[in-house]
């Protein structure tokens, strides 16, 4: 349990609203890919050998013929860039942002995650586990300043959360030449970034492809768009509007919302005269400085869509910089059809009753619902809840989401500036069965933060 809590009576008035959840049905499971053997990998690798490849292309190639990514190349000064962290990490984190994580703390030798073996210099894994907490913990400590000061913590937690990770962008973000002086390319999350003054929009790499939509269905995948920010400076993205396409009314699109990966970042938005306006002067979205993030745009189905065509378009951006692209930038179009969906009916919420003074307390129920699972089986891919009231954020951390007990995915350590409180299990669904009464709590550790 972390201990960054002091004991001190604090006063909380709050609510949790917004609750949002992402469900799949069971049984889908993504193709299987053919891969070499690694007695097959390690023919290649001696013939590179023989032929004097260096280690760097060595390393590269057997990360690629094993279904990995290639690292970005150092620059003439020796020092690995390249890479950017747009999403927070913790114990138990998997995927391509953690191997990035533990090769750039493994190219100083003051952060390193192993001296050998799993984990070590070319041998780095997408799982954050024991070892990578503590070499994060290393590298907050060394950055303290700048990492720790300003929330005033006086040693390394292991959470790699915003400061963190903006020290981490600074370092091994944007790749330059020579002495690491200058302007060069870098590479933001999975896009390569080019030197340029204007934020750049297009259709990202994993944009859905024509599919069928069911009628009344959640969150249904429309289109997804990169944006591309080559420029020094983090850029805010203010204003995004799309259009309808395909043979279908404005109804037919219940509810519109943009996503950041599992994180939702607009409440939901309704199609007039065929458009969808997204406005926040705030910032729906920031792109940091020479890296990029992928938009998601998703919609509930009308109930009564079945035959119809749906699709989105991006037609325009507006942002603290120049915008660059071809409007407008066409997603694909999907059919509905109709079919029996299975249903996720939440119970009665119980939340705290009003309280004048609180105890500080490690495990206080913060939010806790019972929800009925019909028709087939889910999976639980994420949960959304928002913070209401005039509580001081420092003064409630450290959530953690239970599911019959269990606990489900990872801390999350506060809510963001604007009260959410994203539950990301994407990585590792919870199975939600039919008859049977699953229990969802919210906990925390309520208290003045150290």
């Amino acid at each position: 349990m972390s201990s960054f809590y002091r004991s001190k009576t604090g006063k909380i008035a709050f609510a949790f609203v917004g609750l949002m959840m992402a469900v799949a049905l069971l049984g889908t499971a993504a193709p299987a890919r053919a891969a070499l053997t690694s007695s097959q990998v390690d023919s290649i690798v001696s013939l590179l050998e023989s032929f004097g490849a260096d280690q760097a292309t060595i390393t590269n190639v057997r990360v690629s013929l094993e279904g990995g990514t290639p690292a970005p190349a150092p620059t003439e000064s020796g020092k690995v860039c390249g890479y950017t962290f747009a999403a927070d990490l913790s114990q138990g984190s998997t995927g391509a942002d953690v191997k990035d994580l533990q090769v750039v703390l493994n190219s100083d030798p003051d952060t390193i995650v192993a001296e050998s073996g799993v984990g070590s210099k070319g041998n780095e894994t997408e799982y954050f586990g024991s070892l990578t907490k503590q070499a994060v913990v290393k590298f907050q400590n060394k950055y303290a300043s700048e990492v720790l000061t300003p929330v005033e913590l006086s040693a390394g937690t292991g959470y790699v959360g915003s400061m963190t990770r903006a020290k981490l962008n600074d370092l091994y973000g944007e790749c330059k030449s020579g002495d690491d002086t200058g302007t060069g390319t870098g590479t933001g999350t999975g896009t390569t970034v080019t030197t340029g003054t204007a934020l750049t929009v297009g259709l990202a790499s994993d944009n859905p492809a024509s599919s069928v939509l069911i009628e009344g269905q959640a969150i249904a995948d429309l289109a997804n768009y990169t944006l591309v920010n080559p420029t020094s400076e983090d850029v805010k993205v203010t204003k995004v509007v799309l259009k309808r396409t395909g043979i279908s009314a404005d109804s037919t699109l219940t509810n519109v919302y943009l996503f950041d990966g599992a994180v939702r970042l607009t409440d939901a938005a309704t199609v007039s005269s065929g458009v969808i306006t997204f406005n926040d002067s705030t910032g729906i979205v920031t792109i940091p400085a020479g890296g990029s993030r992928t938009i998601v745009v998703k919609s509930d189905i009308d109930g009564s869509s079945n035959g119809q065509t749906v699709g989105v378009s991006l037609t325009g951006v507006e942002a603290t910089a120049d915008v660059a692209g071809t409007f407008p930038i066409e997603g694909n179009v999907h059919s509905i059809a109709s079919m029996s969906l299975a249903k996720v009916q939440f119970d009665t919420t119980t939340t705290p009753s009003a309280n004048s003074s609180l105890n500080p307390q490690d495990d206080y129920v913060m939010w806790q619902n019972t929800p009925n699972i019909q028709t087939r089986a889910v999976y639980l891919k994420s949960l959304r809840l928002r913070m209401i009231g005039s509580v001081q954020k420092g003064d409630l951390g450290n959530f953690r989401l239970y599911v019959d007990g269990v606990q489900a995915g990872s801390a999350v350590a506060q809510y963001d500036d604007n009260g959410y409180v994203n539950f990301d299990l994407t990585s590792n669904p919870v199975e939600l069965k039919t008859g049977i009464w699953q229990e969802f709590q919210i906990l925390a550790q309520t208290g003045s933060r150290c």
